[in-house]
């Protein structure tokens, strides 16, 4: 965490343990406003439903009063969007009916992102 803007955003460590297999860490570098910015917006990827985000901070920037760093924060849910679900299942209909797979594939893929939101399995 940061008080202003980082030089580098992200970095990425790939450790290779004796075995062979691949230990893959990621490493964030945020300014603070942003990250409690995020805390209260939706996350993308989250099929419209609350997101709990475990996080371990491994350096704070000594200016941040350090009692506001939460070791876990939840993001809210995004709201339900019955236009996005019928514009999709029509999109679904469609591509099946004249046998192209690709759309068929993509649209069926954002037809089950907001499902969710419906409560529909």
């Amino acid at each position: 965490m940061l008080n202003k803007t980082p030089r580098v955003h992200y970095q990425t460590l790939l450790m290779e343990h004796a075995d062979g297999r691949l230990l893959h860490v990621s490493i964030g570098f945020e300014p603070w406003s942003e990250w409690q910015r995020e805390q209260h917006t939706p996350a993308g990827w989250s099929f419209s439903l609350p997101v709990r985000q475990p996080i371990r901070i491994l350096w704070a920037d000594p200016a941040i009063d350090q009692q506001e760093i939460e070791a876990s924060y939840i993001q809210p849910a995004g709201r339900a969007e019955t236009e996005d679900f019928l514009e999709y299942a029509n999109k679904v209909k469609n591509a099946y009916l004249v046998g192209d797979e690709l759309c068929l594939r993509l649209a069926a893929q954002r037809l089950a992102s907001v499902c969710v939101n419906f409560g529909i399995t």
